[in-house]
């Protein structure tokens, strides 16, 4: 009896341990597949890691000068922003940045003036009517990473109401913006941003070559 008892533990040991190495096996193959997959997807790009430095960055990126519309959740024009913003040039492609990761910093330089400006929000425009006198220079620093391009990027909000699709037009940053509500007053003195220029930069990017 005693005998029977000790087959029968033993049968069931076996099939527990069989069952665990099948799942070990099962699991392997998952990692294994996805390890081929990614190093599949390398091996058909043929990347290029650039070391961006102050000479070589605007081969690269720009600076885009744009004004953006904004609306309400009615979907009601709320007024517009003037925007400055680090683009990459739409020439370039970046390596998938969830197997090459990049990271850079870029200092930048602006002009920060108080004009009187006369604005359209209907149409998106503006003009300075008087310079004013008051002018200051400001230098700041941002850093960019591939995550906050894919996840935190797939639009941009620059105040309530303002967004614009990021990825599709190549956008890294804001660097600076001025923004006019609609309904405000037109002519207005207010601070405004000029002369946005990059004075720095330093890191990596991994492009794609074509």
């Amino acid at each position: 009896m005693c005998y029977v008892k000790k087959s029968a533990f033993f049968c069931i040991l076996s099939l527990f341990l069989l069952t665990l190495s099948s799942c070990s096996v099962k699991n392997s193959v998952k990692t294994s597949r996805n390890t081929s997959s990614s190093e599949t997807m390398a091996k058909n790009q043929d990347i290029q890691k650039i070391e961006l430095n102050d000479e070589n960055w605007n081969d690269y990126f720009e600076i885009r000068e744009e004004n953006i519309p904004g609306y309400d959740k009615f979907g009601d024009l709320s007024g517009f922003a003037h925007m400055y913003s680090l683009c990459i040039k739409k020439d370039v492609q970046i390596a998938d940045p969830n197997i090459y990761d990049f990271e850079i910093t870029v200092e930048y330089s602006s002009t920060i003036s108080h004009p009187t400006i006369e604005y359209d929000c209907s149409n998106q425009t503006f003009s300075i009517i008087d310079d004013g006198d008051e002018q200051r220079t400001t230098i700041n620093q941002t850093s960019i990473s591939a995550y906050a391009y894919i996840h935190n990027n797939s639009e941009y909000i620059v105040e309530d109401g303002y967004t614009k699709n990021y990825h599709e037009n190549g956008h890294l940053k804001v660097l600076e913006y001025d923004t006019f509500k609609n309904g405000g007053n037109s002519p207005t003195e207010r601070d405004f941003y000029t002369d946005v220029h990059i004075t720095r930069v330093t890191g990596n990017l991994n492009i794609i070559n074509n």
